[in-house]
């Protein structure tokens, strides 16, 4: 082992204790990273103890896999889970259903944004990747292995987390979790009343270091907004990196900054 090699492993050994580990990629002269481990799932699990009372909104459902943590994690929450793909949502419906959860998992086959209406929402040979937003050539190069390849395209109707809140009664939301595919700044600007009024404790969200949907939130306007609504960041977590081991994508998680 080099000395190199020997430096890095010695630093990991040391600065794992926090969660992150050093990265040395293979070509020379390249830049290193620190990713931190783990997940979002992680960082709640530390930040919030499970209460009878505390509210999720899990934009972004799919087909229901984040709800099923969710649940795990906070057995007596009420998750409101909110899938607009057709195929995903039935089966986030039929999982809903089952007596495990106890209706504590509410499906709404609605998309987020920053207005209501309707819009078309882009399905995809792989659903994760579905959203409002058309996808970026950059994408396509980036990813030739076929899961942006359009099937259809589909009217959804789409709604605000303000009216929705304000429609369902909601006073406060302990988690909102954001996976939509590039529509998240739209989706945090469409819950301005809730976050300015100090009414959500945490929120998750996709952060995309490279094009991928056309119009996509940048991570310095999603940063810039959540603090300007009094949130600071507490964690950023590694999603996605290239062969090179630049990064795609993270995983955001905020808080709502303490007052003093």
């Amino acid at each position: 082992m080099g000395l190199r090699a020997s430096i890095l492993k010695l630093t990991n050994r040391l600065i794992g204790y926090f969660g992150i580990r050093l990265t040395r990629l293979q070509q020379p002269g390249q830049p290193r990273k620190v990713f931190p481990r783990g997940n979002f799932f992680d960082v709640l699990e530390k930040h919030l103890h499970a209460s009878a009372n505390m509210t999720i909104l899990d934009i972004g459902a799919y087909n229901g896999i984040s709800a099923k943590r969710f649940h795990t994690l906070f057995p007596h929450a009420c998750i409101h889970s909110f899938e607009p793909g057709p195929d995903s949502y039935l089966a986030l419906d039929e999982m809903s259903r089952s007596a495990e959860y106890d209706t504590r998992i509410v499906p709404h086959r609605l998309a987020l944004s920053s207005q209501a209406g309707s819009r078309l929402f882009h399905r995809h040979q792989a659903p994760q990747t579905d959203s409002l937003l058309d996808t970026h050539p950059d994408a396509l190069k980036q990813w030739p292995d076929g899961r942006f390849d359009p099937i259809a395209s589909v009217e959804t109707t789409v709604e605000t987390v303000d009216r929705f809140c304000t429609n369902a009664g909601i006073d406060t939301i302990d988690i909102m979790k954001i996976d939509a595919q590039g529509e998240d700044l739209n989706i945090l600007r469409g819950a301005e009343s809730m976050l300015s009024q100090g009414r959500v404790g945490i929120v998750v969200v996709e952060l995309y270091y490279v094009p991928v949907y056309r119009g996509q939130g940048e991570p310095h306007e999603i940063i810039q907004y959540l603090d300007q609504q009094g949130f600071a960041n507490i964690a950023y977590l590694c999603h996605d990196t290239d062969k090179s081991g630049r990064l795609l994508c993270v995983d955001a998680v905020f808080e709502r900054k303490k007052i003093l």
